[in-house]
């Protein structure tokens, strides 16, 4: 791992972005810590590992640790939190006082450990390079994913992979498993972009092609696309660098594509290109319930609505339209400035002199695209890291540039 850290980033650059904002470096258990509740979060179930709340138990702990780090600065990472706690706090009061629901609830129980991981993870960024170790992380955890794999056939005969039964996260579902693989894709290609050392490069993007092999044995149309477009958007500056970095690019899509890596792909996804996924179907019903109720919503375990096409119950299969229709308008002001936060702070970071600092604006337009699909995708540990990672980066850098003027 630290060999691929230091040939992706030098080290005055993993400096430069994870600038530590506090006093005090977290130490190293807290991070390999919250490895370790990712990795058993994910896996427990299918390795036969599993204690009941063991996993929010560590997590608490975890979280209390690293809240003594975060106080350090109280008012940088007051301006990251203000908007996630505010949408735990107002979901949570509306659930419980107003619906009745308990906190176990479905749609309810998972977001005390998405603010307990987003505290850990904002300590975290304190210590350099968090951000390309938990990469590496993600990328070997995935690897693992693969002794896992389980193909399915669809009604429609189109074969998708997906993890075993049993994996929590969601990693059974092929769309979920294709998420995270996207992720890496953008990531490592947006890596070989950025580096300005050959074999980084080269090595990065045969990962990266990797990754895109996973994400294409799911099938999935909608991660497909949210990676297509991040890396059309992160390549936007970076192609008119020169010929090589796009001369090597075509030469390893020639030979995937010679080698027919992706060939049962292409017939499967023209098999799905006019299959209604339900998504169109339940989004104007979702909406409407919004509408009718839009103060407090229809509470979290009212969530699925009835689709007459489909003659069944269906999720909204959107993180906007879940808050909304479980708790109103309310939770969901929070959730929307959640993600324009992190959207400035990508914008802004692409005027940084540190290469590195723009690899977040793919990263976090491909976690809001892969959300728009996803009831609480957003509480997925990669899209924690990058949002908190990229947010936390531009409020360093602005304090920094402020410190430097007044000098």
């Amino acid at each position: 791992m630290e060999v691929l850290v230091s040939l992706a980033v030098p080290k005055q650059k993993i400096s430069q972005i994870n600038r530590p904002a506090i006093r005090f470096v977290p130490p190293w258990f807290i991070e390999y810590g919250f490895y370790a509740t990712v990795v058993y979060s994910l896996l427990g179930p299918v390795l036969g590992l599993q204690i009941d709340r063991l996993g929010i138990v560590m997590l608490v702990g975890l979280a209390s640790l690293s809240s003594l780090y975060i106080m350090e600065r109280p008012r940088d990472f007051f301006r990251t939190l203000v908007f996630p706690v505010g949408l735990v706090i107002s979901f949570l009061l509306i659930q419980m006082m107003y619906h009745g629901l308990s906190i176990n609830q479905g749609y309810v129980k998972p977001f005390i450990p998405w603010i307990c991981t987003l505290f850990v993870v904002l300590a975290l960024t304190g210590r350099p390079g968090f951000f390309h170790r938990f990469m590496i992380f993600a990328l070997l955890i995935g690897s693992i994913f693969l002794f896992f794999l389980d193909f399915r056939e669809g009604g429609d005969g189109v074969v998708r992979m997906g993890l075993e039964k049993g994996a929590v996260g969601g990693m059974s579902n092929p769309n979920t498993l294709g998420a995270w693989f996207g992720f890496c894709t953008v990531y490592f290609f947006m890596l070989g972009l950025v580096t300005g050392r050959q074999k980084t490069r080269f090595v990065s993007w045969v990962i990266a092609f990797g990754c895109l092999f996973v994400v294409t044995l799911t099938v999935s149309r909608g991660v497909l696309l949210a990676t297509i477009i991040a890396i059309i958007l992160g390549s936007r500056e970076f192609l008119k660098r020169g010929f090589l970095p796009l001369f090597l690019l075509f030469v390893l899509a020639w030979v995937a594509y010679g080698m027919g890596l992706f060939d049962q792909a292409i017939t499967f996804y023209t098999m799905r290109a006019t299959e209604e996924s339900g998504r169109f179907l339940v989004w104007p019903l979702a909406f409407e319930a919004f509408l009718n109720a839009p103060l407090t919503g229809v509470g979290a375990s009212n969530a699925e609505v009835f689709v007459p096409v489909a003659a069944k119950k269906i999720t909204p299969h959107n993180g906007f339209l879940l808050i909304a229709m479980a708790s109103g308008i309310f939770p969901l002001i929070f959730y929307a400035a959640y993600w324009i936060q992190a959207t400035w702070a990508a914008l802004k970071q692409q005027t940084e002199r540190t290469e590195n600092a723009k690899v977040f604006l793919p990263l976090v337009a491909y976690a809001f695209l892969i959300c728009l699909s996803g009831n609480m995708t957003f509480m997925e540990p990669w899209v924690v890291v990058t949002i908190a990672t990229t947010v936390i980066s531009q409020n360093r850098n602005s304090a920094s540039l402020s410190k430097h003027n007044s000098v």
